[in-house]
């Protein structure tokens, strides 16, 4: 075919310029897209393989999965791609390389030095079929507590989202603190578990140190509590948090709104 500007070209990719075919070169193949074939003396991304007449026959396009046909979800800039996701871009498929896959996120598919992040799969139509909705924990149906803003979620926390399931995950548990599920940022530590309804069946309440029964001393906002004190409010027992969170027992009491920073 004939060079398009712009077209996601990959090493190996040959075209014609009038009659002259060229063939780009896997070592500059991310200056295909973007340097017409001839223009420069020394160009380094296309490489002159000789004179054509008429066509090429059509081969039949590759297609994407031939088992389960249609295509992958769009492409969207600044998702937490991983190697081997499949995304669709103008009706190809293409999977995130586990090389670059650092970049999947941030090259969209057709982005200059895309080809190295993304390896086309073929053509596509449609959408995938879809598959049945995982559902959290058959075992325990009903929802956990709803996401709050500004709670210090760590790895392994459990929140809803309408009837949605989401787990803070892994390297990226950290900006589960700053990020819901669902805004923009949220999939790099948030995971999907699936569908929920209701809410999950209470357990028995934890019980504070059953050898000595009691209550700590009530809560005094004069004090300067340290990390392991333990405190008492409305017949509820609080420990602050070891650690640098600590210093939050001193700024706020355990059911203050912030209060969840340093005590358990």
């Amino acid at each position: 075919d004939e060079y398009v500007e712009g077209t996601p070209y990959g090493g190996g990719d040959k075209v014609a310029v009038g009659t002259i075919v060229y063939e780009c070169s896997a070592a500059a193949s991310a200056h295909c897209p973007h340097r017409t074939p001839g223009e420069l003396a020394d160009d380094d991304a296309w490489t002159e393989v000789g004179p054509c007449t008429g066509t090429v026959g059509p081969t039949s396009s590759p297609t994407f999965d031939p088992d389960t046909p249609g295509c992958p979800d769009e492409y969207v800039e600044g998702t937490a791609y991983a190697a081997g996701d499949k995304v669709a871009f103008e009706n190809f498929a293409y999977e995130c390389t586990e090389t670059y896959a650092e970049h999947c996120p941030h090259r969209s598919p057709n982005h200059v030095a895309g080809e190295e992040a993304w390896f086309e799969l073929g053509a596509c139509t449609g959408s995938m079929a879809p598959t049945s909705s995982p559902t959290f924990d058959a075992n325990a149906p009903g929802c956990p507590d709803e996401y709050v803003a500004g709670t210090a979620y760590e790895e392994g926390d459990k929140v809803s989202v309408g009837n949605t399931v989401y787990s803070c995950q892994g390297d990226f548990a950290i900006t589960c603190r700053q990020y819901g599920p669902e805004d923009y940022g949220g999939s790099q530590g948030w995971t999907d578990l699936g569908s929920c309804t209701g809410t999950i069946a209470p357990t028995s309440s934890p019980t504070f140190d059953p050898d000595t029964p009691g209550c700590p001393g009530e809560y005094d906002d004069t004090l300067a509590y340290v990390a392991g004190d333990k405190v008492s409010v409305d017949n509820t027992v609080y420990e602050c948090i070891s650690g640098g969170n600590s210093a939050y027992c001193v700024v706020f009491g355990p059911i203050d709104a912030g209060g969840h920073l340093g005590w358990n």
